[in-house]
């Protein structure tokens, strides 16, 4: 469905351009924007889930802690930081966790829009991958290239725990 959004003859960029009246095809899947069109999509696709928990995630904080940070006369990043983002935090974490490794097995969106093209500009390793696997026929090269993938999710989430999912120590 997105593929459309993006193609030149159909896409949203040549209808804003006849709309405007100007009678040029605009393609946005050419090898200069086809990252930044498969960034927007894959986020498009994931952020609505993502809103959806940060915002269940938002009321459950007490309105009494915003009540007391206004009292304490917190600006409104200081009241962001101290007051927002703590409980925010291990949400925040999960869904950069998911996030990421949803990413870096992201093959169908690929497959479907660009089919790895234009030249080889959007293959991943999961659609090099499905070329080793499927279409050659290479199994023992495509399950080593699919642990190496293991290893890499695992490594990322790992540095993601690191970073900002371990637990603060109470003083």
């Amino acid at each position: 469905m997105f593929a459309h959004v993006a193609r030149g003859q159909t896409g949203l960029g040549t209808s804003i351009a006849y709309a405007l009246g100007i009678p040029v095809s605009v393609d946005l899947m050419t090898s200069a924007l086809v990252i930044e069109v498969l960034a927007v999509g894959a986020a498009w696709t994931m952020a609505p889930l993502v809103a959806f928990f940060l915002l269940a995630n938002l009321e459950t904080i007490p309105k009494r802690l915003y009540d007391l940070a206004a009292l304490d006369q917190l600006s409104g990043l200081e009241t962001f930081k101290f007051v927002t983002l703590p409980p925010l935090r291990y949400t925040l974490f999960v869904f950069t966790s998911i996030v990421t490794v949803l990413t870096m097995k992201l093959f169908d969106f690929i497959f479907v829009m660009t089919g790895g093209g234009p030249g080889q500009s959007t293959a991943t390793l999961t659609y090099l991958l499905y070329k080793v696997s499927f279409r050659n026929l290479n199994l023992g090269y495509g399950a080593a290239l699919s642990l190496y993938l293991l290893f890499l999710i695992i490594g990322a989430t790992l540095l993601l725990y690191l970073a900002w999912g371990r637990r603060e120590s109470r003083r």
